[in-house]
């Protein structure tokens, strides 16, 4: 082949351009210290880094947001748990204190403070959040799990299962130590023109009793008693006080009228006021009225017929006929109210009463209650302990007419407390039974500080329901199902990785805590007040103005009555005291139980942290050697590309020389 001086000036072209480019590569890789600036420079390293690089991304994902995100959730439910346990520490102190009455009598208004400080500390921990999300109320961080005074004015229907398991004894008192405010308040004690010792001296009644989760309760729609027979067979008895539709929005209650004109059920001993109805709105805007099945169910033995006359606050004659009524199982009772002169004042008021209920026997409904297997038989329900004492004066006999009085087959529930109460026989079979009890009420006003429902039951949140609304719109309802919602929070930590990060409300308290901290201040509080008027009618005896001999005898008897009082109230807060006592350890337990659960997270996460660490170091690693070169390596390989190119540059100074031998 014949290479002529052209072809040789070429490829030194060529060859110079070459190793132009192999310099120009070693000084860009001496500034970047990589081995490529481009794909094509090197397509395998070029895969081999992307593939490096998408995995490092993750990585640092999971090792540098994921799983310190994840640490400062859980460490802010730490220390919430923290503070409640302690919190829980300091009240199962204060009830060992109380329960073994290592305190002076000075020391009830310090105990008095520090129990409400705890109550709010408690539940205020429900409200804690990181970075604004809320760490108790699980995927709805952006929700509060305890009402604040923002947000209180709700309006739930909440239906709750109590169990007989759960049952409590609990002393009941009536009547009540009034200090004297004059001599002559004193002298006519027990005598016709003042008060009876009767309505001074203390009397206390047990029961077996169970709570709902609130108290202040609004309306009471139904109670199903549910247990098995001996054949195993599901029993269920429900006790309807008004006619449900679906259709229809749960009404309101308390015995006002709506402003549309639609009106609510109130209870007054027992029985259904204004009306056998209330009305509502339908969906549609029409006014349709919903009937109550019954206010007192039972035999016709529960009512007794008959007149009652008694005096009313501005001296009028009240007349009450209760008479049997044309329906069989149903009252009529008409109220009349007349003057001194026998003129009739106001309207006469007439409510009827019925006994009618359905039962349920594994889904197949019945028309009427069950009287004879019932748990219970007759159910009594009072808007306040004030109305049961007056119900248990006009119909319990005896010593009970001076109590709070709950029939053996019978059950009182107070909306004021929230307690179901239970007569002696009920409560043994309903505990020989394992006898469950499903409560669907309302309640239309919350206290800041108390949890909020859908946490802990089904529940239904009417409150975006307006009944005053004249073009018929209601408003949005909210319905909280327990068994479909699920409420972890889970953060991917690592590849195929997730943790729960969370605890829900329901795992670490409940309103128990808060119900049993409300009974001790109540406790605390009555003991107080009953010091307190003990140590009035003390100044009372030692005051000049009462020191004739009849005074004295007088004193001594609202003495030895307000001494009663105070052993009795000093006695049930100690009973308090050691019965919230055996509760704290199971709130303790389960705060333990939350901790420890939480801590297993944490040293799960603490282990995928070291790991993803490790991996963080090692795909760094390997993505370095892929794509960066060595400082000393570039500085040989520049050299010896420098090197060459200026050798190429020589070379080809030296084929532009002309000589003799080009022409040849």
């Amino acid at each position: 082949m014949r290479i002529t001086n052209n072809m040789i000036l070429h490829n030194a072209a060529s060859n110079i351009n070459s190793n132009k480019i192999l310099v120009d590569k070693g000084e860009n890789q001496m500034t970047t210290q990589t081995k490529i600036q481009r794909p094509s420079d090197d397509p395998v390293v070029a895969v081999r880094s992307l593939a490096l690089q998408t995995r490092l991304s993750k990585i640092n994902q999971y090792y540098e947001t994921n799983i310190p995100d994840a640490e400062k959730w859980m460490d802010v439910t730490e220390t919430a748990l923290s503070n409640i346990i302690d919190n829980i520490t300091d009240l199962k102190r204060l009830c060992v204190q109380g329960s073994t009455g290592t305190y002076k009598d000075d020391d009830k208004a310090t105990i008095l403070h520090q129990l409400q400080s705890l109550q709010e500390s408690i539940f205020a921990q429900g409200n804690a959040d990181y970075a604004g999300r809320t760490v108790f109320t699980g995927y709805r961080t952006d929700k509060t799990l305890v009402f604040t005074d923002a947000d209180s004015d709700k309006k739930y229907n909440i239906t709750q299962e109590l169990s007989a398991n759960d049952f409590e004894k609990v002393k009941y008192f009536n009547h009540s130590v009034t200090v004297p405010a004059n001599k002559s308040e004193v002298t006519n004690l027990d005598t016709n023109t003042g008060l009876a010792k009767d309505d001074i001296t203390i009397q206390d009644s047990s029961y077996k009793r169970l709570r709902l989760a609130y108290d202040n309760v609004s309306d009471v729609e139904s109670l199903t008693f549910s247990y098995k027979d001996a054949s195993g067979q599901t029993i269920k008895n429900t006790l309807q006080l008004v006619s449900q539709d679906t259709n229809r929005i749960p009404p309101l209650a308390n015995g006002t009228a709506n402003p549309d004109g639609t009106t609510r059920l109130a209870y007054e001993n027992g029985v259904i006021q204004s009306g056998s109805t209330r009305t509502v709105k339908s969906a549609s805007g029409q006014t349709q009225d919903v009937k109550y099945e019954y206010s007192q169910i039972g035999t016709s033995s529960s009512i007794t017929p008959g007149t009652v006359t008694e005096k009313d606050a501005n001296g009028n004659t009240v007349t009450t006929v209760t008479a049997a009524g044309t329906d069989a199982g149903t009252y009529t009772i008409t109220k009349t109210t007349t003057d001194g002169t026998g003129a009739t004042v106001g309207t006469p008021e007439t409510k009827t009463v019925r006994a009618y209920s359905t039962t349920t026997v594994d889904g197949v409904e019945n028309k009427n209650y069950d009287t004879t297997n019932s748990l219970p038989k007759t159910v009594y329900v009072f808007e306040n302990e004030s109305d049961w004492a007056d119900w248990s004066s006009k119909n319990a006999t005896g010593e009970n007419a001076l109590k709070k009085y709950v029939p053996d087959d019978a059950m009182v529930m107070i909306k004021e407390t929230g307690d179901l109460i239970f007569g002696k026989n009920v409560s043994d079979q309903m505990s020989a039974k394992e006898t469950t009890v499903a409560v669907n009420y309302d309640k239309n006003s919350f206290s800041a500080g108390e949890l909020k429902p859908e946490y802990y039951y089904d529940c239904v949140d009417n409150t975006a329901v307006n009944y005053s609304d004249i073009d018929g719109t209601i408003g949005q309802r909210q319905v909280y199902d327990r068994t479909d919602t699920h409420y972890d929070i889970n953060y991917t930590v690592a590849v195929n990785q997730t943790l729960t990060v969370n605890l829900q409300a329901n795992e670490i308290f409940d309103s128990s805590a808060q119900q049993d901290m409300k009974d001790l201040i109540a406790a605390v509080t009555n003991a107080q007040n009953s010091d307190t008027k003990r140590q009035k009618i003390q100044a009372l005896m030692k005051d000049a103005d009462y020191q004739d001999e009849k005074t004295q005898a007088k004193l001594a008897e609202w003495y030895t009555a307000a001494n009663k009082e105070y052993d009795y109230y000093k006695d049930y807060m100690k009973d308090s005291f050691e019965r919230v006592l055996g509760n704290c350890d199971t709130y303790l337990n389960k705060a333990n139980l939350g901790e420890t659960t939480l801590g297993c997270r944490g040293d799960e996460l603490k282990m995928t942290k070291l790991r993803m660490d490790e991996q963080q170091e090692s795909v760094t690693d390997l993505k370095n050697k892929n794509d960066n070169m060595d400082l000393s390596t570039i500085m040989m390989n520049y050299t010896a590309y420098y090197t060459a190119y200026q050798a190429s540059l020589v070379a080809a100074g030296k084929l532009g020389q002309q000589s003799l031998l080009n022409y040849i």
